[in-house]
């Protein structure tokens, strides 16, 4: 295809939207607009609501790939579905190599710590969000791996989100433009009914904060932080039987790489001039003592690995600066993002 001299819009339609079958999505507002199929939005203002011109959205066709893209429910679990199988359409037709698609959600940068998200929000504390990629958000929901991504304009909202382990994925369109805890309660509600049957989300709690978005919130009073009596580990006779798994060398393309080393009774970790001695606590958590220079006190810390369905180490997550959490990949796995058996139905 020759991609000289044609728009976004364009290249967006021959390469994507055609390949994935997506009829009804368009890429840009002028196309939506001339063919009068464009929804009306509205704008909300306490209980009062009000449609918006159809021009409320038309400035944004000169920057198209920022918020011109004009779709269904439909198309965008076409969509959706496209990410989760790797590349192919419904046809099972490889529309872009996995390898490429894979480097798409490769994350680039750490911006939030979860410290912040639970204390301050405006994200509710079940849902890490850690890392950012080309073009989607990467985190974690209850423990397990979500890539999503929203958008937002006068009068309109959207967000797809995919959990390439549970093989699970959710489109949300709204003709009004919402807050964080509008779509992250309809977020979290769609996860938790799609995974447990159930979602404690409710019309009556959904747009508050603190409440129920905070731990404390599911105590019913605020939760106080008590001194932890530990108990001393007891640990098995040959500790090396149980942490070799671990050991490798992991790696991030925006953070570099971390050595993971058998040392006595544990694991030496190290980051550049960071080392660490750190101890089995529970299976795939450990925690040590870190020196990184020497004006600087050693710090404890905790170090957090992940496992695929087949039981290999996929991941470590270490907390480095502001105890922002970083995540490694195991750089001898190489499974493939979205090769992972299917533990639940498909909803899409």
């Amino acid at each position: 295809m020759e991609l000289e001299n044609l728009t976004w819009s364009e290249i967006t339609q021959e390469l994507i939207f055609d390949k994935l079958g997506m009829k009804d999505s368009y890429g840009t507002w002028k196309q939506v607009f001339d063919a009068g199929i464009l929804n009306t939005g509205y704008a909300v203002d306490g209980d009062t609501v009000s449609p918006l011109s159809p021009y409320a959205q038309r400035c944004i066709d000169n920057i198209s790939p920022a918020g011109s893209v004009f779709s269904t429910v439909e198309d965008l679990i076409k969509w959706v579905r496209f990410h989760l199988s790797g590349g192919k359409n419904e046809q099972g037709e490889q529309v872009i190599p996995t390898e490429f698609l894979e480097e798409v959600h490769v994350p680039r940068e750490v911006f939030v710590s979860p410290s912040y998200v639970i204390e301050n929000g405006p994200a509710p504390f079940s849902l890490a969000l850690l890392e950012s990629a080309m073009g989607w958000f990467r985190g974690y929901f209850n423990g397990k791996k979500i890539v999503w991504h929203n958008g937002g304009l006068p009068g309109g909202t959207s967000f797809a989100v995919f959990m390439p382990y549970e093989n699970l994925g959710m489109v949300y369109l709204s003709n009004t433009k919402n807050d964080a805890l509008d779509y992250f309660s309809v977020m979290i509600a769609g996860l938790e009914t799609a995974l447990y049957g159930y979602t404690h989300i409710t019309t009556s709690n959904a747009c508050f904060f603190p409440c129920p978005w905070q731990p404390q919130c599911f105590s019913g009073t605020a939760v106080q932080k008590k001194e932890e009596k530990k108990e001393p580990l007891v640990r098995p006779a040959n500790i090396s039987l149980l942490v070799k798994d671990y050991i490798g060398e992991y790696t991030n393309p925006a953070f570099g790489s971390v050595s993971v080393s058998l040392a006595e009774g544990g694991l030496h970790i190290t980051y550049g001039t960071m080392h660490c001695q750190a101890n089995l606590q529970i299976i795939d958590i450990f925690e040590g003592t870190c020196t990184a220079f020497p004006f600087l006190k050693p710090f404890d810390t905790r170090f957090s690995f992940r496992r695929n369905f087949n039981s290999e180490v996929e991941e470590v997550i270490i907390p480095l600066w502001d105890e922002q959490p970083v995540t490694f990949t195991n750089a001898n796995y190489q499974p493939g993002f979205w090769t992972y058996p299917r533990l639940v139905p498909e909803l899409l």
